[in-house]
């Protein structure tokens, strides 16, 4: 069903950027860039987290030179299945998805080098939790840090690396996305053009609801409680951001509706 008059009002109010906030906050910001005033480094559309923003010209060009001489730490984390999903084919050969296990996946993203660490941090659905992964384990927490910074890299790194796309992404898996716009569309089908390599040809003609049921069920459950929600959002939050330049040190909770989505698995926190 389309969406009314006054709903399609409220998403637009709410769909404001951060740069646009914090002045209408009357927060200063950086001008070097006028079309996105503050802005240092960016994070995906549905990606919750750290940030880091410049609120004077100085500031920005030596937090650009921190970004640029790979002087900054970023550690993602990112909710996948626990086990490869089909026309995924990682790269990386994965031993298992138990708790504490770690590797390296290094895959050129968009053409251009790439390296991420990653680490299990909870393994969730299965009868014991957190022990060791089993037969019903169903999603993994996954704490990625990225040791260059391309464009989506854990997202690509994930699907293309792992074989275990993040859960809901709109562009580089194949479940149903929650709330994804047109032109996530539009990018997917690029994407899938860029990278065959773990994108078939099959999944391009599913259904929504057939990609649906793919997943786990704590998930579906999300998708119920938030098929009203304007926001868009997916498993992946920037949950770390280090500057030491600037003695920056920032940590960001998983948001809550993670949680609640956790909790529905089997596995505890």
């Amino acid at each position: 069903s389309s969406e009314s008059p006054a709903e399609s009002e409220a998403a637009k109010i709410m769909d404001i950027s951060l740069e646009d906030g914090l002045l209408d906050g009357l927060v200063p910001l950086s001008t070097l860039n006028p079309s996105a005033r503050g802005i240092v480094h960016r994070l995906d559309r549905g990606t919750s987290g750290c940030i880091a923003l410049a609120k004077t010209d100085d500031a920005h060009l030596r937090l650009v030179a921190s970004f640029f001489l790979r002087r900054v730490k970023k550690k993602y984390s990112a909710l996948i299945p626990a086990s490869a999903v089909n026309g995924f084919d990682g790269t990386v050969a994965v031993k298992e998805m138990a708790v504490g296990s770690e590797g390296v996946v290094i895959i050129p993203v968009d053409g251009r080098p790439a390296v991420s660490k990653y680490k299990v941090l909870s393994v969730h659905g299965q009868e014991r939790p957190n022990s060791q992964q089993s037969s019903n384990s169903q999603a993994v927490l996954l704490q990625v840090e990225t040791l260059t910074g391309r464009k989506h890299q854990v997202r690509v790194h994930c699907a293309n690396g792992l074989g275990r796309p993040i859960f809901l992404d709109p562009l580089y898996s194949d479940f149903a996305p929650l709330q994804s716009t047109k032109s996530d569309q539009k990018s997917k089908k690029k994407n899938q053009k860029r990278y065959q390599s773990y994108t078939s040809k099959s999944k391009s003609t599913r259904t929504v609801n057939e990609s649906a049921t793919m997943l786990p069920e704590a998930v579906r459950n999300l998708l119920e409680r938030e098929k009203n929600n304007p926001y868009e959002r997916f498993f992946l939050h920037a949950a770390y951001l280090s500057i030491p330049e600037f003695g920056i040190e920032a940590e960001s909770p998983l948001p809550e509706w993670w949680w609640r989505t956790l909790d529905d698995f089997c596995g505890a926190r």
